[in-house]
């Protein structure tokens, strides 16, 4: 469990020093995992611990008090569980983090009994910088002041398991689409929301009607990256502005129709032949609770990756379809303010 902790062992073991704190160390898979769900959940719905957890977050602290790291993380697991679709490996690695909290080791300062600073050894630095939790460990050790008692050390396989849940991270390179980039058959130009007094801003948009009315798919053009990876994850992310209409909470199934055409190939634009159909699942939708009031959500699609080449032509259609199993369908517009299609680099 703390295979990279172990090879601090002969150092700590000369030291010897007595402990004044008592900490929870968050790992980079933890707070990635706090910093996603509370992103995706509603302020009204977020208790104090999560809120402090995620303020210790933002400012790039790595330790917090182990009561809080508690409270959050059980606060973030109840959270998952409401959400939906599959979200089963961030919840059994969270659950594990949380078991982890009760046990116990000590971090020590680099500072012997004369005041006299021990040094690293290269190798030992080397090994460290190849895995987040060890380096996060070893800096933090440079650093302190006083003695720790640490609590929530999470084997890095844990951690590995999150990135495979997680495959496109916001690092990934991308290709971005602003409402004047898209197109439909219906309109040439997005409409205007806002611009109501002088001096109001105005935010171009594509209306996405509910799945029973006539579809004007919203569509997008590009040439593919060279330095875009074969079969490896493709994602469309999808920015949506939810206007205040009054209307009960529901759900939205988004469908993105891909065609992508290797250079010399022919298709008929008038009936194409797609190479893939993917939807978002059902994602729950629900208002602004403020009347007048926009509310900004993001939906992630993953698309299928085969077929997808380098310096190839891609067009994606993006429309509504109907929930599936017995979830009821939101019955007001989105509003497609934004698109960025993330992709894997070689």
């Amino acid at each position: 469990m703390y295979k990279k902790m172990m090879l601090l062992l002969p150092i700590l073991l000369s030291l010897h020093i007595p402990f004044y704190a008592v900490v929870a160390y968050t790992p980079q898979g933890v707070r990635e995992c706090i910093n996603t769900v509370y992103q995706a959940t509603d302020r009204s719905s977020r208790k104090q611990a999560l809120e402090e957890l995620y303020a210790a977050i933002k400012e790039n602290r790595m330790l917090t008090s182990d009561i809080i790291a508690c409270q959050a993380v059980e606060q973030a697991i109840e959270s998952i569980r409401a959400l939906d679709g599959d979200h089963s490996a961030i919840i059994d690695y969270l659950e594990k983090y949380l078991s982890q909290l009760h046990d116990r080791g000590i971090l020590l300062m680099l500072e012997g009994k004369a005041s006299r600073k021990r040094s690293w050894s290269l190798g030992l630095v080397e090994r460290c910088m190849e895995d987040q939790q060890a380096y996060d460990l070893l800096r933090l050790s440079n650093e302190l002041s006083t003695n720790l008692t640490l609590c929530g050390c999470i084997d890095s396989n844990f951690y590995a398991l999150l990135k495979k849940a997680k495959p496109n991270p916001m690092s990934d390179p991308a290709v971005n689409f602003k409402p004047t980039d898209m197109t439909n058959s219906q309109s040439p130009l997005p409409i205007c929301m806002g611009g109501t007094g002088v001096g109001c801003p105005v935010v171009n948009a594509w209306e996405l009607v509910p799945s029973n009315m006539p579809q004007f798919p919203v569509n997008m053009q590009f040439y593919l990256p060279g330095d875009l990876a074969k079969n490896k994850p493709v994602t469309l992310e999808l920015g949506l502005l939810i206007p205040y209409n009054d209307l009960e909470s529901g759900h939205v199934n988004i469908q993105v129709l891909s065609k992508y055409s290797n250079p010399k190939h022919s298709f008929d634009i008038d009936d194409v032949n797609w190479t893939h159909i993917n939807t978002s699942g059902n994602v729950k939708i629900t208002e602004s609770s403020t009347p007048g009031n926009l509310k900004y959500i993001t939906v992630q699609i993953p698309l299928k990756s085969s077929k997808v080449k380098p310096e190839a032509f891609a067009l994606l259609s993006v429309s509504r379809v109907a929930p599936t199993g017995s979830k009821s369908e939101y019955n007001g517009d989105l509003c497609l303010v934004s698109a960025v299609y993330r992709y894997t680099a070689e």
